[in-house]
């Protein structure tokens, strides 16, 4: 009788960790923090960036989530960009208020590390790839922050020894408030940025610019603000054409107050507006990535809902990652996604108070 009834309860026991029906193909925390940053490397692993029980981290793991190296110096700040270079990571980050550089081998040890200090202070980082050693770093405030005070743009322009070809700073008032939380760069050295301004009366406003290689600027365009809400762009990407796609958030009316409202909008490289979508609801689109078929994959922070876009911006599916999950109430948050060497999904955030990464099939299309 003992042995027959330890054969039923194994079956249930399995189930429950393989999480059949969320197609989750594996999870985990790594201490106490958040990732900001996920990328996929050349051997078919991730490293990630972020925090980690308030120092700034970087994580090297395997296909399967485990870990290889890390990188965690007694630094205060956060890493919020990461570049997968030959042979090496390049990490941006905020140190004190001061935009960080760091140069990581794959075992985790520091090559060098260099801090730059504005009249501004600097929150968050973007970080591009403009060639296969030249990298462009972008400091500025967070749009995600509720301090609203002195601020700029940074720009460090540097390669793989640390050499730095280009700084800039260019400093606006309080008035004038910016914030770029994602960059991107084409073929041709143009670049694109998803950048946040001060609107009327105090609302945020989303918009997206273009600047040449030599860091002037092209034009700018706001994302069809409505002056009567905030809003804000979190990230950026580009088509197979160099047309940026932009995600972020905006608010909208609803029974009970202002509520969050995720969206994305594909611009013409040339300036033009082309399309618009909004997307889930009580979320913000913080992360956009294009996949081998030509649609786009966005990320909502709030329970990591993955919503596939077609070249119109519209909704082709959506992944849900957790069968339950309240984006109003919820303490899982994602930051950023990738797309595996076999098409699958790493994302990349907090959970609880956890540093976490999760892989998610992206052939699971929710049918709700």
């Amino acid at each position: 009788m003992r042995k027959y009834l330890v054969i039923l309860i194994l079956p249930v026991f399995f189930t429950c960790c393989k999480k059949q029906g969320e197609n989750i193909i594996w999870e985990r925390s790594y201490g106490t923090g958040q990732a900001v940053t996920v990328k996929t490397t050349g051997d078919s692993g991730f490293v990630s960036v972020g925090a980690e029980g308030g120092n700034q981290y970087l994580l090297v793991t395997d296909i399967n989530g485990n870990k290889k190296a890390e990188y965690k110096p007694a630094t205060r700040g956060v890493l919020t960009g990461v570049a997968v270079a030959d042979g090496y990571y390049i990490a941006c980050g905020s140190r004190d208020g001061k935009l960080s550089v760091s140069r990581i081998d794959p075992s985790g040890m520091l090559v060098w590390d260099t801090a730059f200090v504005s009249t501004f202070g600097v929150e968050y980082v973007s970080l591009c790839q403009t060639g296969n050693d030249s990298f462009l770093a972008i400091g500025s405030a967070d749009p995600d922050s509720s301090v609203k005070s002195l601020a700029g743009l940074s720009f460090i322009s540097f390669d793989g020894n640390g050499s730095v070809s280009n700084r800039t700073d260019t400093l606006y008032s309080a008035d004038s408030y910016i914030a770029v939380k994602g960059i991107a760069a084409d073929n041709s050295g143009n670049i694109y940025m998803a950048i946040t301004r001060n609107g009327t009366s105090g609302k945020l406003k989303a918009s997206v610019t273009k600047y040449n290689s030599s860091l002037q600027k092209l034009w700018e365009k706001e994302l069809y603000n409505n002056p009567v809400f905030g809003a804000a762009s979190e990230a950026i990407a580009l088509d197979d054409e160099a047309n940026p796609v932009i995600a972020g958030r905006t608010e909208m009316q609803v029974s009970t107050g202002i509520q969050n409202n995720a969206f994305v909008a594909r611009y013409f490289y040339t300036g033009d507006s082309t399309q618009k979508s909004y997307l889930e609801y009580a979320n913000s689109g913080v992360s956009v990535r294009g996949d081998a078929t030509g649609q786009f994959m966005v990320l909502n922070m709030n329970c990591l809902i993955v919503n596939i876009l077609d070249l119109r911006m519209k909704i082709s599916g959506i992944i849900r990652t957790f069968r339950a999950c309240d984006s109003k109430t919820t303490d899982i948050s994602g930051k950023c996604l990738d797309i595996t060497s076999d098409g699958n999904i790493i994302m990349a955030g907090s959970k609880g108070s956890g540093f976490y990464l999760a892989v998610k099939s992206s052939s699971a299309l929710s049918t709700i």
